[in-house]
């Protein structure tokens, strides 16, 4: 009974004092663009992330001239996409972050005619080296889609695209860091596993005790 009791204390100090993860949405506003802009590069570094080369920032004003934007970004006027339809574009973190959830549309309409649009998108998460998941959403032309990723911790992830064409808008891409656990976590776990450990101890001279 002990025994058991030492180990849910334990258990419930890793619980008590593990530092949560805290979530931060990436609209992409404030990156010096004028509604209107057109191909400008992702800032280097926006968000604390490193960007593949091929992902750039499109405004709403833009999309309403040139690709008779049906529908508004999510927040604000800004948003990313994968320029010239790249068929993949990669985010790495040096430090381990959590995936939530985004945002995603097709192209838009140029001449009453579907432009260039990826028809889905596929994400795909890595963790060291590791694949740790997938996650895919159809894409409707001037309309959004949030695509869920389920709060996997990932440190970099990739996303290819498929259809006619290969152009897409991302927004609201809203991450979080991974939890670790505080100083005073891993002191409340040493202590109860020596607990647990000197218990198991006691436990065992005692039956040795009684069998002699």
């Amino acid at each position: 009974m002990k025994l058991r009791r030492l180990a849910l204390i334990a258990a419930l100090a890793v619980s008590a004092f593990t530092t949560s993860a805290s979530a931060v949405t990436l609209t992409f506003e404030g990156t010096g663009q004028s509604d209107g802009a057109t191909h400008v590069a992702m800032p280097a570094n926006y968000g604390g992330l490193n960007w593949s080369d091929d992902w750039y920032l499109a405004t709403s004003g833009n999309f309403s001239t040139i690709y008779q934007n049906t529908s508004n970004f999510p927040s604000g006027y800004i948003a990313a996409y994968n320029a010239g339809g790249a068929l993949t574009v990669s985010v790495t973190s040096a430090t381990d972050i959590v995936l939530n959830s985004a945002q995603f549309r097709g192209w838009d309409y140029f001449n009453s005619v579907v432009y260039f649009t990826a028809r889905a998108v596929i994400v795909d998460g890595f963790l060291d080296g590791n694949f740790v998941g997938t996650w895919s959403t159809g894409l409707t032309p001037g309309s959004w889609t949030s695509l869920n990723f389920g709060g996997t911790t990932v440190d970099s992830f990739v996303i290819t695209s498929t259809g006619d064409g290969h152009s897409w808008l991302m927004d609201d891409l809203v991450l979080g860091v991974a939890a670790v656990p505080e100083p005073s976590t891993w002191a409340m776990m040493i202590l109860g596993f020596a607990g647990v450990g000197f218990m198991t101890y006691r436990r065992s001279r005692r039956d040795q005790a009684l069998a002699a």
